[in-house]
């Protein structure tokens, strides 16, 4: 079961289980007879997939795929800081 008990009394149109191909997800989520408003993670685990589905579709609010690795690899994270004219840590990759 892929809901957590706690979210157990909410009402769900659909769900979907993500298998490693965000073309997948998106497509079906653009079949869905609704207007779909945004795209929310449950966990650091889903940043990528997240960041793939939201760049898809137009008007979503969106982190863009550019920087996906940024938000969950911490040596390009540090570099990200850096690059942006921050003091970061010295690191070895």
């Amino acid at each position: 079961d892929m809901i957590p008990a706690n979210c157990a009394g909410l009402k769900y149109e659909a769900t979907f289980t993500y298998e490693g191909d965000a073309a997948v997800m998106v497509a079906q989520l653009k079949n869905m007879p609704f207007h779909i408003l945004g795209v929310l993670i449950g966990c650091e685990s889903g940043v990528e997939c997240c960041d793939e589905i939201s760049a898809a579709f137009d008007g979503f609010p969106t982190n863009g795929i550019e920087q996906s690795a940024a938000r969950r690899d911490k040596y390009p994270m540090g570099e990200a800081v850096r690059n942006a004219g921050l003091r970061a840590v010295k690191q070895v990759e």
